[in-house]
């Protein structure tokens, strides 16, 4: 992703969430916006040492050993985060669903950190008052599929509150642009993921895209992929791309896996969101 708005910018990237996060701002002087995205690092690294699930004391770590047994406390933007994804959960009839994460475990795209064998769904999960969280039953969550557009939106948060005019936040494409500039928007070429094939330009977006460029491989004998139907815990291999535009990153992040599980870029939860979905199709393996 390029940031072309003139001479009054700066550019940064780090590895972050799994991904490259690269933040760009600009309309201010050199020392303001270094700052600037100083800050927004910031909020991008709290909210991946609050929701990582390879960090044995994040808070996604301490609810999948504790909430069966107790309640348990959280930080409110975690909890924030778990209040979107549970009611999108609901109006997309289970198709995002954060309990998942066992079959994760099992195909190795997310570490072991427990022998538990977990039986529940999102419904078994109970957001309490004093941002606590408690388990109906044995349920182990991953947030993978939300917090990187929360992260992007909490990024792009804390920019504006240092009175950077204009930029963008990037995380491994979850795209957030903010201000009067506009920028391309770009996604891989389905076929060839090492291209980028650019859709257009625009303004004070949000915007995500899931597919399966890197993470579909063999796990005994079968094709997996990091996306899973929550209702029979298949793996999704659908030879596309799915990008959502939606009012915040959070949403997009979490609705292109519904979307692509619908497998209907216009499915009618998306006007729950106020989004819309763009597919692309791999022609040579329809």
């Amino acid at each position: 992703m390029k940031c072309s708005f003139g001479i009054s910018e700066i550019r940064r990237a780090r590895p972050l969430l799994g991904t490259f996060v690269e933040i760009c701002a600009g309309g201010r002087t050199e020392e303001h916006l270094n700052w600037a995205i100083h800050r927004a690092f910031k909020a991008v690294e709290r909210v991946h040492h609050l929701m990582s699930f390879h960090n044995e004391t994040s808070d996604v770590s301490r609810i999948n050993r504790l909430a069966f047994k107790e309640p348990v406390s959280i930080h409110p933007s975690t909890y924030e985060v778990l209040k979107t994804a549970q009611e999108i959960f609901a109006k997309t009839n289970g198709l995002f669903d954060c309990t998942i994460a066992p079959l994760l475990v099992r195909w190795k795209y997310l570490p072991r950190f427990s022998r538990n064998n977990p039986s529940g769904n999102f419904l078994d999960v109970q957001l309490l008052p004093q941002h606590q969280v408690k388990f109906k039953k044995s349920v182990m969550i991953d947030l993978g599929g939300i917090a990187k557009g929360f992260a992007v939106d909490q990024a792009v948060k804390e920019l504006r509150k240092q009175g950077v005019s204009y930029g963008s936040v990037n995380a491994g494409g979850d795209l957030r642009i903010f201000g009067n500039r506009k920028q391309s928007i770009y996604v891989r070429d389905i076929q060839n993921p090492g291209k980028i094939l650019r859709l257009g330009f625009a303004r004070q977006i949000a915007f995500a895209t899931s597919a399966h460029y890197f993470s579909q491989k063999q796990w005994r004998g079968k094709q997996v992929s990091a996306i899973v139907n929550p209702k029979d815990h298949s793996p999704c291999l659908t030879p596309e791309s799915i990008s959502v535009f939606a009012p915040s990153c959070m949403i997009a992040d979490a609705l292109t896996k519904a979307v692509m599980l619908e497998g209907n870029p216009e499915a009618a939860f998306l006007k729950k969101f106020s989004a819309r979905a763009i597919l692309l199709k791999d022609p040579s393996r329809n």
